[in-house]
């Protein structure tokens, strides 16, 4: 992870992100994702997480509201509608 990537997906399906502490603690505590090791041991990754493989589709919709919320903590910016 560096620069603008805000996200990459596993094969497994689970992926790291980046996301808003808030946002990642939300996501810890729903039980949709786990800190990453480095998340305390490197300043500015506070939010940097572990997300679960969705196994129904109304998990991956969970999971693209994550991906999104990364995106947009990341680059600033909203995705275009």
């Amino acid at each position: 992870m560096g620069g603008r990537e805000f996200a990459h997906l596993h094969t497994d399906g689970s992926l790291h992100a980046s996301l808003s502490p808030d946002v990642a603690l939300a996501a810890i505590d729903a039980g949709w994702a786990v800190a990453h090791p480095w998340a305390k041991q490197r300043a500015g990754w506070e939010g940097f997480v572990m997300i679960f493989t969705p196994s129904i589709s109304a998990e991956l919709e969970v999971v693209i509201q994550l991906v999104e919320s990364s995106y947009s903590f990341v680059t600033g910016r909203d995705l275009p509608e």
